[in-house]
């Protein structure tokens, strides 16, 4: 079995505790991981430079890594926290169209994180995305354990308006 990858992008800076929490979070539950911060300075709740940061990181780390990624105007609000398994990786994060970019591919399947165990005591914004075993999805947990799924667009939340000059 490989060592766990994943990945954080949020727009919480770093003079807070919330990433180190994020990652006290993902050591306590699998020792191993391996943690890549990607971007701690997407401009707050700015969801489309987050969708459009995202598409371009993505797809460059290997398939199995789990992609945690928190940028959200309504942080602590209705948004449901959704998984979004694709084949060049697992996204994690609020349902508001961070995804866009990636919900229409084909073999795209999305879930709800509905249930409390995925979710860290104390600390409602970490997800518990690493409990990577043989056999068993990117989240730990078989598709039916994972929550409920989600229709093809997630929840309709708007597509970012347009790509970046570099794509």
């Amino acid at each position: 079995m490989t060592t766990p990858l994943v990945t954080l992008t949020t727009d919480f800076g770093t003079l807070d505790p919330y990433v180190a929490q994020m990652k006290g979070v993902l050591v306590s539950l699998v020792p191993d991981v391996r943690i890549h911060d990607l971007s701690h300075a997407i401009p707050a709740g700015d969801v489309r430079a987050g969708a459009l940061f995202v598409e371009a990181a993505v797809p460059r780390f290997p398939r199995q890594a789990v992609h945690v990624v928190v940028v959200d105007p309504g942080v602590g609000g209705r948004r449901r926290p959704m998984a979004l398994e694709t084949s060049i990786g697992t996204l994690v994060g609020p349902d508001n169209g961070l995804f866009s970019a990636f919900l229409g591919r084909p073999e795209a399947r999305a879930f709800v994180l509905d249930r409390r165990e995925h979710w860290a005591a104390n600390v409602s914004h970490v997800p518990r995305p690493g409990r990577v075993r043989a056999g068993r999805g990117p989240l730990g947990r078989r598709t039916s354990d994972r929550g409920g799924r989600l229709p093809r667009r997630g929840s309709g939340a708007p597509a970012p308006a347009a790509r970046s000059p570099r794509s």
